[in-house]
């Protein structure tokens, strides 16, 4: 796993770790959203036959979210580690295939689209190969230090 210039790596902003962690590294930052790339790992718990259901794709971008969120905060040096946070709800999901397959290069655009903290909603898409393969909007609950849902 390696960071892209100028931004730190995933696991300094999120709590993911081993075969869960699907963001590799951020692509790029916007004031309202961030691009990030991953894959899914072959050893990731889901994995039958080399694929997995193409619903962990909402888990790969409420992780690029959650990135969004770290570096928004400035995080990124924290010593106390990630914060958690947690996706309490997800709207209008559609999904273009039905599988999605192991180690395959996957892109995460996230886009706030609003907040009253600790909640925040964020309009998600997942490519792959350029196509659009899931899009949704998601909601989080985003923990501050030393709180608890």
């Amino acid at each position: 796993m390696s960071a892209s210039p100028g931004f730190p790596d995933p696991q300094q902003l999120i709590p993911h770790r081993g075969p869960m962690l699907l963001v590799e590294r951020v692509l790029g930052l916007r004031s309202d959203g961030v691009s990030c790339e991953g894959r899914i790992p072959p050893n990731n718990p889901f994995v039958l036959s080399d694929r997995v259901p193409a619903l962990i794709a909402i888990e790969f971008a409420a992780q690029a979210a959650a990135v969004f969120e770290a570096l928004a905060r400035g995080e990124a040096d924290s010593v106390a580690g990630p914060r958690l946070g947690y996706l309490v709800s997800v709207r209008g999901a559609r999904f273009a295939v039905h599988e999605l397959p192991v180690g395959e290069p996957l892109v995460a655009h996230v886009c706030r689209a609003g907040s009253a903290p600790p909640l925040a909603v964020f309009d998600v898409r997942v490519e792959q190969g350029g196509r659009e393969i899931m899009s949704a909007t998601l909601g989080a609950y985003c923990a501050t230090p030393g709180s608890a849902p």
